[in-house]
Parts: structure tokens; sequence; C-alpha cells
């Protein structure tokens, strides 16, 4: 009976700290400088390069990356909540039909080709800063 108790205390232990280090394999996105609001400032295709703003008029489109691995992804003044990962600067969005990659360049966050293979590439600079292309260095 004691063999079986300390065979049982070991797999629980085991199980305990496999869950400890799962809970933390979150944390390269929970402690990412790159958390915050990000807003569309640039649309480029075919060699041409315009504001967002131009493209969006009124509307915002934005991702706000949140601690815990949740975006809120603003687009055309319509919210839904979906899911992040950064790793190696590169920020994938997935969920609500969504699934696309994009890279933090710069100090910008770039997603290149986002209309299948029809050449957009969409800019997004943080909110409440100039675009980093601007910034004096």
């Amino acid at each position: 009976m004691q063999k079986r108790t300390g065979l049982l205390s070991l797999i629980l232990l085991s199980v305990f700290a496999m869950l400890l280090i799962a809970g933390c394999g979150n944390s390269e996105s929970d402690n990412n400088p790159n958390l915050g609001k990000w807003v569309a400032t640039e649309a480029k295709m075919k060699g041409l390069t315009i504001s967002a703003k131009s493209v969006l008029g009124k509307e915002e489109m934005s991702f706000e990356l949140k601690k815990g691995g949740k975006c809120v992804a603003s687009v055309e003044g319509k919210q839904k909540t979906i899911d992040f990962t950064i790793k190696d600067n590169v920020l994938n969005l997935k969920g609500s039909g969504l699934d696309i990659n994009g890279k933090f360049i710069n100090g910008r966050l770039v997603f290149e080709d986002m209309m299948d293979n029809k050449g957009l590439t969409i800019v997004f600079d943080r909110d409440g800063q100039p675009p980093a292309a601007q910034k004096k260095q």
C-alpha cells in the first residue's frame, strides 16, 4: 500500500510540475514589448504606397495585443477577440476565420500579401506614436 501511495504521489508531483511548465508557455507573449494597440497607417500594392486612412475613411483597422495571448481586432467598426502568438518577432493572429502572420520590423508591424497573392502589404504603427519611418534617428 505504501508503494502505491508513493507511486501515486510521484505521478501527481510529475503532473503538477508539467502543468507549471505548460502554464509558463505563453510568457513570451505576456512579456513582449510589442503588446499594445497597433493601427493601420499604410497600404502598399504594386509599388504604390497610400495612407490607410485614405482607404478606410473614418473607420480604423487595428489590433490590440493583450497579455494572455488575446487580441482585439477592429475592422470597419466591428471588434472580434482572437488569439495571437509572438515568436522570433513574428506575430500570428488566429481565430474567427483569420490565420495570418505579420513581422515586427524597425518598430512597425508589417503584414505582407494580405490578399492571397495579390501583393497587398499593410503597415501598422503603435497607436499614439508617429510612424517609425518618420521618427528622427
